[in-house]
């Protein structure tokens, strides 16, 4: 894989480490019982620091965009732990105690390159009675998602209906923010992209995780009886990440306000220098579902022997040259979920935003970052995270692109622009309309002056034989439509014998109107070959786990960077009977590295 960076929003006026327990300091400040608030000094900072893996540290880095790194609003909430439950550790045993509005100065202060980096305030905290610890969680740019009493401090969250719940209702660990709750990539990233606190492990050799102990969310704070105390007092250092994740499609030629790309193939292939018009493009199974503090609780399973490259879940980089090094995994709200038809299946479409027509998409991204005329820029999509077990990687689990073309068969032959055209059966090649329709009078062996033409309002797709009584685009016949509908005789509409006839000395026909081509299941990969490598046919085991999904704060490039071929008329339906991720076939390859957020690239060929 290429360079990986977190973003890392610093909550910090001075290096403290983080992962120490102790809170005392020379005052004294915290011993003895105490009731009502103290203080802690904040400075949020978005350093420009790497976490990188090992086996390419060398590649370039991007920060992104500045709206990507605005900070509007800040909570700090507070958990507490006591002599009795303070064994284990604090994720599984501090309880909430408060949370707080932090006030910002919104011009901050100093900059790196085109981000403001720092943020500095005073704010309160529950001061510790004598034997307390202190953890804090901060929640940035909370989009009005999060909200708190300011009589009680208590921290409540909107739930999909739109109304307040309280976090910390029965649950008070940190548990109850790994609790899915409904909302989308648009609500966390209206006002400044929300982020919390990212999960680090506190060594990068797998075999010193043991237990969750050397795993850090929640970061101990010293809490200050003053103002005074706090301004010249230590500070704790809080690293967040931003709870979506980030996509960008690249590999077109963009020139006089259009992307086009020409089809490479063998030599002597029907399809070897085709055009492809782009047209636009979106993200398909994204979820529905967040956990607003990332999920990394089986982390020690998964750095088991069995699971192969077990490094590639840890960073070889320190964080702040601290002992801190990022996690690369993290388990959703539906990870352990199948989906699809039969006994014991869900219905992926509950779980996930998901698009089976092209009708459905009314905001297709009409942009890609091969436009540079902004460079302030990149015309990205976001989602939220989304992962699965190793035995899920389907593509009805599976975030993925929709690409929209137009496809133009033969661009010297057939004029100027995309046309209809089709293909059939097992045959490699396309054929125009006056081609396709003198095929359909051979096979049918009309006569008597009798013509074949198209229906009126047929519409793109794959069209097969559908006796009578019986239904398209579902069960059998799923993603199929009736070629009755798409072919009619000048002496009338199709029977069911010639059609019949039809498809069984044709095959199943592909109409591409007016050349719309969809690249309907571009997967987004999350590791590598050499992480998670796979042979065709093999069997997902525990070895490729985290090949495929998108985890938060990880930036996707979709590299295009060849096409051989035609995609699909439309978009097919795959929630019933899903493929496995690595045996969807198609005229597409991407290539994947990794810059900054953490940026994935992966380029395909279509």
């Amino acid at each position: 894989m290429g360079n990986l960076k977190y973003f890392s929003l610093l909550i910090a006026a001075g290096m403290f480490a983080a992962c120490s327990d102790n809170l005392e300091n020379a005052g004294n400040v915290n011993d003895g019982p105490k009731t009502g608030e103290g203080y802690v000094k904040v400075a949020i900072n978005l350093p420009s620091v790497s976490s990188s893996r090992a086996f390419n540290e060398s590649g370039s880095l991007d920060d992104g965009t500045s709206d990507e790194y605005a900070v509007n609003d800040a909570i700090l909430v507070f958990f507490k732990t006591t002599s009795s439950t303070g064994d284990g550790t604090p994720e599984a045993t501090a309880q909430f105690a408060k949370a707080y509005n932090v006030s910002l100065n919104p011009a901050g202060e100093g900059d790196d390159s085109h981000v403001t980096n720092r943020h500095t305030v005073i704010g309160e905290a529950p001061l510790p009675a004598d034997g307390e610890k202190v953890y804090a969680l901060a929640i940035v740019n909370s989009n009005g998602l999060f909200s708190i009493n300011a009589n009680t401090g208590e921290l409540s969250i909107k739930t999909g209906t739109g109304t307040d719940k309280s976090v910390f209702g029965t649950t008070k660990t940190l548990s109850a923010l790994q609790t899915a709750i409904e909302t989308t990539a648009a609500k966390c990233t209206t006002t400044g992209f929300m982020m919390l606190n990212a999960p680090l492990a506190t060594t990068n050799i797998p075999t010193n995780i043991i237990d969750l102990t050397k795993v850090q969310t929640l970061v101990p704070v010293t809490v200050y009886e003053n103002q005074t105390l706090a301004e010249n007092g230590d500070v704790a250092s809080i690293y967040v990440e931003r709870v979506v994740a980030k996509v960008t499609l690249t590999g077109f030629t963009y020139a006089d306000s259009k992307y086009t790309k020409t089809v490479t193939a063998d030599s002597g292939d029907p399809f070897n220098g085709d055009k492809v018009e782009f047209e636009g493009w979106t993200l398909n199974y994204t979820n529905k579902t967040l956990k607003p503090v990332r999920d990394v609780n089986d982390i020690t399973t998964w750095l088991g022997s069995s699971y192969g490259t077990v490094s590639r879940f840890l960073g070889t980089t320190k964080v702040d040259n601290k002992d801190l090094y990022r996690i690369y995994w993290a388990e959703d709200g539906n990870y352990d979920v199948d989906y699809g038809s039969g006994v014991g299946k869900s219905d992926a479409k509950t779980a996930f935003y998901v698009f089976t027509d092209p009708t459905q998409i009314s905001n297709w991204n009409e942009e890609t970052a091969d436009n540079t005329t902004n460079s302030d820029e990149d015309h990205a999509l976001y989602c939220l995270e989304n992962t699965m077990d190793y035995g899920k990687q389907v593509t009805n689990q599976t975030t993925s692109l929709i690409l929209k073309t137009k496809y133009i068969a033969n661009p010297g032959a057939t004029g100027t622009g995309a046309q209809n055209f089709f293909m059939y059966g097992t045959q490699q090649e396309t054929y125009t309309q006056t081609q396709f329709l003198t095929n359909v009078e051979t096979a049918l062996s009309l006569s008597g002056g009798t013509t074949a033409s198209l229906k009126d309002g047929a519409t793109g797709g794959t069209y097969t034989y559908i006796p009578s009584g019986e239904t398209a685009g579902s069960g059998k016949y799923l993603n199929k439509k009736d070629v009755k509908n798409l072919i009619t005789l000048s002496s009338g509409d199709l029977n069911d014998t010639q059609a019949q006839t039809l498809i069984q000395k044709l095959g199943e026909i592909k109409f591409y109107k007016d050349g719309d081509s969809y690249y309907n299941v571009v997967l987004i990969r999350h590791f590598y070959d050499d992480e998670t490598p796979w042979d065709a046919g093999e069997t997902y085991g525990t070895k490729h786990l985290g090949r495929y999904g998108v985890v938060r704060n990880n930036w996707y490039e979709i590299k295009v960077n060849t096409i051989s071929g035609p995609g699909e008329p439309t978009i097919d339906d795959d929630t019933e009977n899903p493929n496995p991720d690595d045996e969807e076939e198609g005229y597409i390859k991407c290539q994947i590295n990794v810059l900054s957020w953490a940026k994935r690239s992966q380029g395909v060929e279509l």
